[in-house]
């Protein structure tokens, strides 16, 4: 479950002392779709690195989570984001296109609507879902 923050722009959750900001459609995608596996949400700038993130990610302003879906596909998680919210980026990483092995969402205010994939991390190609 992701709590409503009192300023209502984003849910919040809590991992060990560490409060991390969670994109806000997160929960209602759970509520249409089922549960979420969230492999990646807030980083820490030394957790960042040690993962091998750009110094600027998302991640690291607590606005963008990794996400894989329990009990529909990847690509079916990636369309309602894409046709139910507002959003900076999907990106399908790595695996294939009709299965990513997870999903990069991010809410950060510029709310490009950019939808991509990569397979290697570093090559991010424009898609259509």
């Amino acid at each position: 479950f992701f709590f409503q923050a009192e300023d209502g722009i984003r849910d919040h959750c809590v991992t060990g002392v560490q409060t991390c900001a969670l994109p806000i459609f997160l929960q209602p995608a759970r509520d249409a779709l089922g549960p979420l596996k969230i492999s990646s949400g807030f980083r820490s700038e030394a957790l960042n690195a040690a993962v091998g993130g750009v110094p600027n990610s998302d991640h690291r302003l607590g606005v963008a989570a990794d996400v894989i879906p329990v009990s529909v596909g990847s690509i079916t998680l990636a369309r309602w984001i894409q046709n139910n919210v507002t959003f900076d980026q999907v990106i399908l990483e790595f695996g294939t296109l009709s299965n990513p092995d997870w999903i990069h969402i991010s809410n950060a205010s510029r709310a490009r609507r950019q939808v991509l994939r990569t397979l290697d991390g570093i090559n991010y190609d424009s898609i259509r879902l």
